[in-house]
């Protein structure tokens, strides 16, 4: 049977070329944001998936985002365990235009249709705009630039 120890949203996840290592950076638990529609500039969904030794080495699977039950992104994937019995799935996703508030579900759904890693993350609207400070400093007034006549010519 296959499980998944857990799926999460992060604004950026990378792998270590030579160790293999991953790192996950910006964990998104939730969103806020002052309008709607807004767009999210990068986001990724990573999930760590455990498969049994008499599941297959390969499979085929969709990942789908949604909004209150709005399809905003599906991506057919097929994940291959190889001779391995864990799965680092990633999917960058470099723009994701949120349209209204709700709750986002991330899934990584099997074509049996079991559901192999799923997160949920609330967007949600502010309650007031973020503050905003703007300091000045006086400068003094600067001369306007001059301008000599130039001789051209002989």
């Amino acid at each position: 049977m296959i499980t998944c120890r857990f799926a999460l949203l992060a604004k950026g996840v990378t792998r270590d070329a030579e160790t293999g290592a991953i790192s996950i950076y910006s964990i998104i638990e939730e969103i806020q944001s002052a309008a709607f529609p807004f767009m999210f500039p990068e986001v990724s969904f990573f999930a760590y998936i455990l498969r049994q030794k008499d599941d297959p080495p390969v499979i085929n699977s969709d990942f789908t985002m949604r909004i209150n039950d709005e399809k905003l992104v599906e991506l057919p994937m097929k994940l291959d365990f190889s001779d391995k019995m864990a799965n680092r799935v990633t999917v960058r996703i470099g723009g994701l235009g949120i349209p209204n508030p709700g709750l986002l579900r991330s899934e990584l759904v099997a074509k049996d249709g079991s559901i192999l890693a799923a997160c949920d993350v609330n967007i949600g609207l502010m309650r007031k705009p973020p503050k905003v400070e703007v300091e000045t400093a006086p400068q003094e007034p600067q001369p306007p630039p001059t301008t000599e006549p130039t001789q051209t010519g002989n």
